[in-house]
């Protein structure tokens, strides 16, 4: 089932629960009408005194068009109203759920450790499904294990996650969990949950209108008399339309929980295919069923959202039709076949306490540090002598150091790679100390301070993937083999967690990226070749449309490798806003020594002054140094900061690229595909929605638009008259069964025009859309050679008509 065969299947879904919605709320309001009539009907017969029988006054009544009609719409219109109020409650999208259920925000240049373990979690994913980073909410003191995406758009699309979450997963778990919300973003589940707890709540809201009438009742009954007390008849409707809404909601969330458990056995399959890693998903959730508190979220919204949550988030469970998610145990079992249900060897990191809780750091803890310096000997002593009941063996003498290690377990051990390497780099080659053993490694004398700060801090944590070997210093290749080394937040300090049995050694350092080419499955452009080397082209297997909105592990290795390419100044630029539009900026900028240069210069400075023109060209510059296929990923990790812009700023923003990119009086691929992606994306977030239009189920009349697009795209792809034939041709074919597409010349299309034609096309069914993007690809790739910006071009294209695809830029080896 690819990208497209899901959104049928979430529109066919959303088509059904709103129909079976529908059916619940006319059968409540009958059942509402019968239960008046038959009200109204008991009281027209003792206070009339009548000889008509009794059933005769509920049957005047239930036959009465007009009461009919009032008791009926009447309760339509209540049920209609809630929900419209909900939904007005929810127009902000993810941001408002969030907030709603106390969730705060992450600074995304975050350094406490485990939120920079989340947050490095999240871009890579982003950067891999080519979606504009969401931002991220962590919920304190929630320690079940939980996370949840929301949203209606990618757009406008947040993930929350508890702290429990944070804090007892380690990277394997929290990336599976965040692979399973970012299929949520990418299937656009989102959508259809907010609609779920929209219409839930209309048909909840009547059974709080029961009690408050009850309510009503009580504040009545106190203040009347003994005689003509109507109490009783408020009482009796309140109680009645108590019982009709609390049905309402009852049959409701059996539809609502029937279509989230079909939605989250999908996100699972998914994230197991995103990772590749099944060990991880499925320990994540074993860890919920081990953990005390489960993935229990505590809070009143917690039954209203509940479905949107990766675990229930409820207490008590146990898989039965009224549940919001499948069973835990046929969660794992389908991950890990060979599960037989045991969670009793799950281990868990120790819980942060709370203030009032804490212990003493490090209290009876030992720690050998290996240190020969006098004055570093005495620091050290120093500054760990307050703690009690530490036992601290600080020695510089490697035999000594191996007996000890042969005759105790230490908690910790710490070592200056200098006294390793004075003693001849024998110890740190036969290093040998137990699986509960942290080993830190200093890589200089200049990094004690960091090393005592972390040793001390419970918000130590693993925050990225271990660190490649040729990254390290060449002191640590001889123990690359058997440990595996985290940055953990502090400069100069590693921590090493030893290898399993079937680790296997390290590779020879190369580019992790082009290693994925010669593995079976790696996607690429059906028909076309991609360039492995400068002079080198190899062929691809899969069709685009195959690899929209379905990230494979590849593109996760591509994300990663781009994330740790990066220069210091631009990965701290990506996380503050005003650098951020300095390295939009500077990505549009022509080359020093073009006089295009000093007026797109000063096209900055007249906008933002001269400290932001200064920095787009020193961010230029850098650029330099920088993959080429690292520009687009940088934009969409920048897109987090510039939602920060003020309207005004935004305005100014988006004005200054527009005025860049026609400094030249001309626009090239890539300076379309960039505007267009970052353009698109914050246009929603400052309130420039577009507007909703029906559905097309038929290219029949779109064949001005399908003419456009692919003329305009064979006009760029092609290198001269026969080549432009040849690429238009190839589209053509793809489409002729469904549309005539004429050739229309460069003169009479273009790049510009391509942003109205865009947004019709973005209203076609989704197998029309994948019909279109496998022409655009095969458009763009008739010569046999798919180029980079063609494949941005291709990236751009395919977003602006919803499809997310990720970076075809993996398949090349060179910045070409």
């Amino acid at each position: 089932m690819d990208f497209f065969d899901r959104q049928y299947l979430a529109r066919k879904n959303t088509r059904k629960f709103v129909l079976l919605f529908c059916l619940v709320i006319f059968a409540i309001s009958l059942l509402n009408h019968i239960v008046m009539s038959s009200l109204f009907g008991v009281i027209g017969y003792f206070t009339e005194n009548g000889d008509k029988g009794f059933f005769v006054f509920i049957l005047d009544y239930f036959f009465n068009w007009k009461f009919a009609l009032y008791s009926i719409l009447g309760t339509l219109a209540l049920i209609f109203l809630l929900a419209l109020y909900k939904h007005f409650q929810m127009r902000n999208g993810g941001a408002g759920i969030a907030e709603l259920l106390g969730g705060r925000k992450i600074n995304m240049a975050t350094n406490v450790p485990h939120e920079r373990k989340l947050m490095n979690i999240v871009e890579e994913m982003s950067i891999a499904s080519s979606v504009p980073i969401p931002d991220v909410y962590l919920f304190d003191r929630q320690r079940g294990i939980n996370a949840f995406a929301a949203g209606y758009t990618v757009d406008d699309c947040v993930i929350g996650v508890t702290e429990g979450c944070v804090r007892l997963l380690n990277r394997d778990e929290l990336q599976g969990v965040m692979a399973h919300e970012f299929s949520h973003i990418l299937n656009q589940d989102m959508r259809l949950n907010l609609r779920l707890v929209i219409f839930v709540h209309g048909l909840l809201s009547v059974a709080m209108f029961g009690q408050a009438i009850n309510e009503t009742a009580d504040a009545v009954d106190d203040t009347a008399g003994d005689e003509g007390n109507p109490a009783i008849f408020i009482v009796i409707i309140g109680t009645l339309i108590y019982c009709l809404g609390s049905l309402g909601a009852y049959l409701s969330a059996l539809v609502k929980c029937a279509v989230s458990r079909e939605r989250e056995y999908l996100a699972d399959a998914s994230a197991v295919q995103f990772t590749r890693n099944a060990d991880g998903f499925a320990s994540a959730l074993k860890k919920i069923g081990a953990w005390e508190s489960g993935s229990r979220i505590t809070g009143a919204r917690a039954w209203e959202l509940s479905h949107m949550f990766f675990g229930s988030g409820l207490p008590g469970e146990a898989g039965s039709r009224s549940d919001t998610h499948p069973p835990l145990h046929k969660r794992i079992k389908l991950i890990d076949p060979h599960f037989d249900g045991d969670l009793s060897g799950i281990k868990f990191p120790d819980y942060p306490m709370y203030e009032s809780e804490k212990e003493p750091p490090l209290k009876g803890a030992s720690v050998l540090w290996v240190e020969d310096n006098e004055l570093a000997v005495s620091a050290i002593k120093e500054s760990l002598s307050g703690f009690d009941s530490l036992e601290l063996i600080v020695s510089g003498e490697h035999q000594q150091i191996e007996a000890l290690l042969a005759s105790k377990r230490f908690d910790y051990v710490i070592v200056n790679i200098g006294v390793a390497d004075w003693v001849s780099g024998e110890f740190l080659k036969h290093l040998s100390i137990s699986n509960e053993t942290n080993l830190f490694i200093m890589i200089s004398n200049a990094s004690m301070s960091n090393a005592l700060d972390a040793l001390q801090n419970e918000e130590r944590d693993i925050v990225e993937k271990p660190i490649a070997r040729d990254k390290l210093p060449v002191q640590l290749h001889s123990l690359a083999d058997r440990f595996d080394f985290h940055f953990i937040g502090w400069y100069g300090i590693y921590l090493c967690r030893k290898r399993g049995q079937q680790a296997v050694a390290s590779a020879v350092a190369q580019d992790p990226v082009s290693s994925t080419l010669g593995q079976a499955g790696i996607p690429g452009v059906v028909g076309l070749a991609a360039v492995a080397e400068e002079k080198q082209k190899q062929q691809t297997q899969l069709k685009v449309s195959e690899v929209v909105g379905s990230p494979k592990p590849e593109h996760m290795d591509f994300a990663v490798w781009i994330v740790r390419s990066l220069p210091q100044s631009i990965w701290l630029a990506i996380h503050e806003s005003h650098d951020a539009c300095a390295l939009v900026f500077s990505l549009l900028l022509e080359p020093k020594g073009n006089s295009v240069r000093d007026a797109q210069r000063q096209i900055i400075e007249d906008h933002f002054g001269e400290h932001m023109a200064q920095a787009a060209v020193r961010f230029h510059d850098e650029f330099k140094h920088v993959d080429s296929r690292a520009k687009l990923p940088v934009v969409d990790l920048a897109i987090g900061s510039l939602r920060q812009l003020s309207e005004f700023q935004f305005v100014s923003f988006k004005h200054v690229i527009e005025e860049l990119i026609h400094a030249d009086q001309a626009m090239d691929l890539f300076e379309y595909s960039l505007s267009k992606l970052v353009v698109r994306h914050l246009d929603p977030h400052f309130g420039n929605k577009p507007v909703t239009v029906v559905h097309i189920y038929s290219l029949k009349n779109m064949g001005r638009e399908c003419s456009v697009l692919i003329s305009a795209l064979a006009n760029v792809a092609g290198a001269d008259e026969a080549s432009v034939e040849l690429a238009f041709a190839a589209g053509k074919a793809l489409l002729a069964e469904k549309v005539p597409v004429d050739y229309i010349d460069a003169s009479s299309s273009s790049l510009s025009e391509l942003d109205q034609v865009l947004a019709k096309l973005n209203t076609l069914e989704p197998v029309l859309k994948k019909l279109v993007i496998n022409a655009c690809a095969v458009t763009v790739s008739a010569d046999g050679h798919l180029q980079r910006q063609e494949a941005e071009l291709l990236r751009a294209i395919s977003d602006g008509l919803g499809c997310p695809i990720p970076p075809l830029a993996i398949a090349f080896d060179t910045a070409a």
